[in-house]
């Protein structure tokens, strides 16, 4: 008997293969099942299958703000992490009898990066949009809101209103979103980034870190391109925010530039 006959045949559970082997592993998709995917994904955003980019996003955008984790009140980072979810768009997007009635965020957002990869590859980008974050997890809702201001500065207003409608907690990397949009043109400047720290601060949903963090930037703002109100910004500055050292350093290399002082 042959030594390999001899062994007894082991069986390895398909959790046991990384996805991203058996990923390779798979067949392209035939034309059918792009079809498939890609008229489940307008159903499920509930737009037309010749949809433009901006409307993909508009449904996008309204969807999250009703099917997300942080709306749902899904357990909490503190209360430990959710259950990962591989491949959490098959059976989904993938069905021929199209998606489900009950529509979950990461769904939402499988189906928003087919329909703007689909679209990228029509106009033949060069750089296809990265991932929005690791399959299974959702990013936090703010963050996802705050996208939409990389293509569309002068909805600074609505975004930061919405954040406010859900009551989310300002992140940096949602203030940093926040504050590159209100220097473009149409997001309303300095002087709407500064008042959108002050209403975060005085409804608790800028923390006194990310508060330092956007004091900061606004300290570096004014002295390269706004000096008329590099002092304001100043003399909004508090005891507590002194305490932070990046916050001092900002202020320094505004007043020890030679024409200013700092008393």
């Amino acid at each position: 008997m042959a030594l390999a006959s001899a062994l007894p045949r082991l069986a390895f559970p398909r959790a046991a293969v990384p996805l991203r082997a058996r990923l390779l592993c798979q067949p392209p998709p035939t034309s059918r099942e792009i079809a498939i995917r890609l008229r489940n994904s307008a159903l499920l955003l509930g737009v037309r299958a010749e949809a433009s980019q901006k409307e993909i996003k508009s449904a996008y955008y309204r969807l999250a703000r009703t099917t997300h984790p942080d709306v749902l009140g899904q357990p909490k980072q503190d209360e430990g992490p959710g259950a990962k979810v591989e491949r959490f768009d098959v059976g989904v997007l993938d069905d021929p009898d199209g998606p489900p009635s009950v529509v979950r965020f990461l769904e939402v957002q499988a189906a928003y990066d087919t329909l703007i990869e689909y679209h990228e590859q029509l106009n033949g980008s060069s750089q296809p949009s990265k991932k929005k974050g690791p399959q299974g997890r959702a990013r936090p809702l703010g963050e996802v809101l705050c996208d939409r201001l990389k293509d569309e500065a002068e909805a600074v207003p609505e975004v930061w209103a919405d954040i406010k409608a859900q009551g989310l907690t300002v992140s940096p990397l949602m203030l940093d979103a926040i504050f590159k949009a209100c220097a473009k043109p149409g997001g309303g400047g300095i002087e709407a980034a500064r008042e959108i720290l002050r209403e975060g601060t005085r409804l608790g949903s800028i923390a006194q870190p990310v508060r330092c963090s956007g004091l900061v930037s606004l300290l570096n703002w004014a002295f390269q391109k706004e000096l008329d109100c590099l002092d304001d910004i100043v003399d909004e500055v508090t005891d507590e925010d002194r305490t932070d050292m990046n916050v001092m350093g900002a202020i320094g290399a505004a007043y020890c530039s030679g024409t200013r002082s700092l008393y």
